[in-house]
C-alpha cells in the first residue's frame, strides 16, 4: 500500500532532530520554517553564482553547497557527513589548480 507522506515529513518544515541531537545554525538562531531556509538559499545561490562565473572550481563549489546544506538542514544524519568526505580532496585539487595558475600567470607576466 502506498502512503503519501505529509508535509511534516520534509526537511523544509519539520522540527530539528536527527541522529546526533545537534541543532542546525538556523535552530541555534531561533529561525524555523521558511525564515530558517532563506539564509541557506542565499548561500546556495552564492555558491552557484561563484561556480557559474568560474571564481571557484566545481568541486570547491560542491563542497560549499554540501557544507551549507549540512549546517542549515534541520536534520543531521551520518550519511550527510560521509557524502562530504570525497569532496574535500577534490576541492583541495581545485584550490591547488587555482594557486598554480596564479603562480604561472605571475611568472609569465613578470
Amino acid at each position: 500500500m502506498f502512503v503519501c507522506p505529509g508535509i511534516d515529513d520534509f526537511s523544509a518544515t519539520r522540527d530539528p532532530a536527527g541522529h546526533f541531537n545537534a541543532q542546525s545554525l538556523d535552530g541555534l538562531m531561533g529561525w524555523f520554517g521558511l525564515a530558517g531556509r532563506l539564509p541557506m538559499l542565499g548561500l546556495l545561490l552564492l555558491a552557484y553564482a561563484l561556480a557559474w562565473q568560474r571564481k571557484v572550481g566545481p568541486y570547491l563549489a560542491s563542497l560549499i553547497v554540501m557544507a551549507t546544506f549540512l549546517n542549515f538542514n534541520t536534520v543531521l544524519f551520518s550519511q550527510y557527513m560521509i557524502w562530504t568526505i570525497p569532496l574535500i580532496p577534490l576541492a583541495a585539487c581545485d584550490l591547488w589548480d587555482a594557486a598554480r595558475s596564479v603562480t604561472n600567470s605571475a611568472t609569465t607576466s613578470g
